[in-house]
């Protein structure tokens, strides 16, 4: 009962404080947090067919239930936990889907890519994998 309750306030919250990022932007905030240079096409098409750049997105319930959080739709039903610091990501999942700081969000993201590879994602395999990507040009 709580956690749908942390879960429609964040959702209000979601609606009312959204960034929303340009390709470009987000590229120059990924490689300053240390992102491979020559994967960040990949993650730019990710964080688009996951999240449409919106770090406040939160999407579900899935098929089992879970709810996917913030600009790389980060599970959690593995990688964060509702209610509290925990997954594999440690950390809670409202903390994947703030405004202003996208720090949580990059730090999961590069976990489940170690474990997972980029096919962690159903966005990427979807609308990214095997494809020309765009250049970046900014």
């Amino acid at each position: 009962m709580i956690a749908n309750l942390v879960l429609t306030l964040l959702l209000l919250f979601t609606v009312s404080s959204a960034k929303v990022f340009t390709d470009c932007e987000l590229a120059n905030v990924l490689e300053n947090a240390g992102f491979p240079k020559d994967q960040l096409k990949d993650w730019i098409c990710l964080a688009k067919a996951e999240s449409s750049l919106n770090t406040t997105a939160v999407g579900g319930p899935n098929k089992n239930g879970s709810y996917d959080y913030g600009l790389f739709q980060i599970n959690d039903h593995i990688w964060c936990d509702p209610e509290k610091r925990g997954g594999d990501c440690n950390v809670k999942c409202s903390d994947l889907v703030l405004e202003d700081d996208i720090g949580p969000s990059m730090n999961c993201a590069k976990i489940v890519y170690k474990v997972q590879g980029f096919k962690a994602w159903n966005g990427w395999i979807k609308k990214c994998k095997g494809k020309k990507l765009p250049p970046l040009v900014c």
